[in-house]
């Protein structure tokens, strides 16, 4: 009875208990295996959006530092026009220096021929 015992533990019991732990850690495995591929797909989409940030931060840059530039150009242009509505020049000759290069912008005013002209014949007078 023994041997019939031993014999069925051998023929049956054993590879089914075989079968049942190989299975039980092929499930473990590819859970493990899952969990992996998960991270990297998770760590792989996050260097994808920090790439993708970094090129936003780039253009958003490149954005503000124009809007800075045209502000600046628009401030000029505004200082100009004031400028010009000032000088009595505007609508003489050339009109007013300042306007004919307002890409220029300095204090064309006080150094300008037309200015010191007046000046020496307000001084004459």
């Amino acid at each position: 009875m023994n041997a019939d015992v031993m014999g069925f533990l051998e023929s049956f019991v054993l590879p089914a208990l075989t079968a049942v732990i190989g299975w039980f850690s092929a499930v473990w495995r590819n859970k493990q295996k899952k969990e992996a591929d998960v991270l990297t797909n998770v760590t792989q989409i996050l260097e994808m959006q920090k790439e993708y940030i970094a090129e936003q931060d780039a253009e958003n840059k490149k954005t503000r530092d124009m809007n800075r530039r045209l502000e600046k150009k628009l401030d000029d242009k505004r200082e100009s026009i004031r400028k010009a509505n000032k000088c009595q020049f505007t609508n003489e000759g050339d009109g007013c220096p300042v306007l004919a290069n307002e890409d220029k912008i300095d204090d064309r005013c006080k150094d300008c021929n037309l200015n010191c002209d007046v000046d020496s014949k307000d001084q004459n007078r």
